[in-house]
This record gives structure tokens, sequence and C-alpha cells, in this order.
């Protein structure tokens, strides 16, 4: 392989592979960022797709309201309360990092019943 020039800055350079077009790192990340610019913030490899609505009665457009309006499951009722499964896992003797991480989803999960339990509430009839 010969000599090219880069297609940002013009410098001659000795290619590696036999589609390099950047004599480096930076002219490389300097074309992706014009062309970003110049696209909208979109790169050549994405395409953007428009919603295309036909039909604002389309029942797969209806925002739903619940879990069990949209088909699934209601949320089974928790094994333990969140303070047991704290104490469970503290129990467990894990590393610092896994204990961390145990509780923080354990928070999640109990944050995710009592949402779904306000949504619930404020769902039904009075």
């Amino acid at each position: 392989m010969g000599f090219r020039d880069c297609v940002v800055c013009g410098e001659a350079f000795a290619p590696t592979r036999t589609d390099a077009k950047y004599c480096s790192a930076v002219c490389r990340q300097t074309a992706y960022r014009r062309r970003v610019t110049d696209n909208g913030g979109v790169t050549d490899n994405q395409q953007i797709e428009a919603p295309h609505v036909t039909d604002a009665a389309d029942p797969g457009l209806v925002m739903q309201h619940s879990k069990e309006d949209a088909g699934m499951p209601p949320v089974p009722p928790p094994a333990m309360t969140y303070d047991e499964e704290v104490a469970e896992i503290r129990g467990r003797k894990l590393l610092p990092g896994n204990e961390r991480r145990a509780l923080n989803e354990a928070k999640n999960r109990e944050m995710t019943r009592q949402f779904d339990a306000k949504i619930r509430e404020q769902q039904r009839p009075h």
C-alpha cells in the first residue's frame, strides 16, 4: 500500500488498512462530528423514521393506564416485606458492592410496588 491523503486535513499518511481514510484518530473524530452536525445529529449509519399515525382510534396507539389494561398480569404480592428482605440480604454476608446492589434492587422493587398501588388506587371508582 502506498501513501494516501487524509480526507480531513490533507496530510499524506501510510494506511495500515486498505479502507483507511484518515491519518489519525483526531481526523476520524473530526469527520464524524462534521457528519453528525451536517445531518442534524444523525450519523450515516442511522436512519430516522417519523412515527406514522394513520388513525387516532387505533388501539395500538392508546396509552395504557395500568398493567391490567395493557393485558399484563397484576403484580403478585411480595413474598416478604421490604424490611424482611433487607434483613435477609444483610444476613447473607455478601461483599459490600454486591450487598449494596441487592439492597438497591430491593428498594426498587418496593418503590415499584408502592407506585403500582398508588396508580391502582387512583383508578378505582370512588
